[in-house]
């Protein structure tokens, strides 16, 4: 970023967003005209406020095309940018909170579930001066999502495992990130094609993936488990573990509602976003800007939009009430 901004400093006609709010001004950026090519990095929740911006707040407008899916398709302006291409190190989509209350409540656990949840984690912190991995936290888990995921039934992606091979399976994934199942969506899979596959899942309109279940039963017991873990006298290394496995589950269970990803979907059908540039693109800035490079795919960028926002600085807050929290 700091390359960028001195190199930007010395090229005519490219711009860089080192922030991405308020979107206003990259909209009325002087910069921004109708024949840019807009990147966007990162790939979450503040990049769709981006291309939203860029799109639909350049007079453009989502048609709903179907009341039960929000599947929608974009319909141009003519004054938006000439492509809008977003990229992160990953290129993983996130993927949407169920539509409604009806299919949230599928990932619930129920009041016994949550007991024996709460019982086996308080067990292993009896001992927490032996915890030295997430292996408790996922082990309590685990069969809470099996029977979740079996509870689903027909609307889950076939399978004929019992409740013990699931949890096997269960376990592998939350270990193990690149670990691979037919019932887990492939990370090999092409971004949009996993992303609308993830809207379909949150609509009933696709059998559900275990990965599915897994981030939102995750999110459903999420409040037991802060509360259970908040105090516990677990090692820093070990907290760092868990908020490791938690980052890696906001994909799942913080991510958008379903009408902010059928926009995005709409958005790429249309045309207006490139999604050849989604992974890990080599990126070199040359005379008019950014120049990126992926599996023999190129482009080249005027508008650089950062849409990662950086965390907290909470030593650096000087309002009262936090500072003396600290001091305290």
């Amino acid at each position: 970023m700091t390359g960028w901004k001195n190199r930007v400093n010395e090229i005519d006609g490219s711009v860089l967003f080192t922030q991405p709010y308020p979107v206003s001004r990259i909209v009325k950026s002087s910069g921004l005209i109708k024949g840019s090519k807009v990147a966007i990095r990162g790939f979450g929740l503040a990049m769709i406020d981006v291309a939203r911006a860029l799109t639909e707040g350049n007079g453009g407008r989502f048609e709903i095309l179907n009341e039960n899916t929000r599947e929608m398709k974009y319909v141009p302006s003519g004054r938006e940018p000439r492509s809008i291409v977003p990229f992160s190190l990953n290129g993983l989509p996130m993927s949407p909170k169920p539509l409604n209350r009806k299919i949230d409540e599928l990932y619930v656990s129920d009041t016994t579930q949550l007991e024996v949840y709460e019982l086996a984690l308080k067990k292993s912190l009896e001992k927490a001066d032996k915890l030295v991995s997430t292996n408790f936290l996922i082990s309590a888990i685990a069969p809470i999502i099996a029977e979740i995921f079996i509870a689903i039934g027909d609307g889950t992606r076939p399978h004929d495992l019992s409740k013990s091979e699931l949890v096997e399976i269960i376990r592998s994934w939350l270990v193990d990130a690149e670990y691979e199942h037919k019932l887990i969506v492939s990370k090999k899979l092409p971004a949009s094609k996993s992303l609308k596959l993830f809207v379909q899942m949150a609509t009933e309109s696709a059998p559900v993936s275990l990965d599915y279940c897994i981030g939102h039963v995750w999110r459903h017991i999420q409040p037991t488990m802060y509360r259970l873990l908040s105090f516990a006298p677990i090692s820093d290394e070990l907290v760092g573990d868990i908020v490791l496995l938690d980052e890696r589950l906001k994909r799942y269970s913080y991510g958008p509602p379903v009408d902010s990803l059928q926009q995005l979907l709409a958005l790429i059908e249309s045309g207006n976003i490139n999604m050849d540039f989604i992974a890990d693109p080599q990126i070199e800035m040359n005379e008019n800007g950014w120049h990126f490079n992926l599996n023999g795919s190129t482009v080249d960028i005027d508008v650089m939009v950062n849409s990662v926002l950086d965390a907290p600085q909470i030593l650096n807050v000087v309002s009262p009430l936090p500072s003396r929290l600290l001091q305290r």
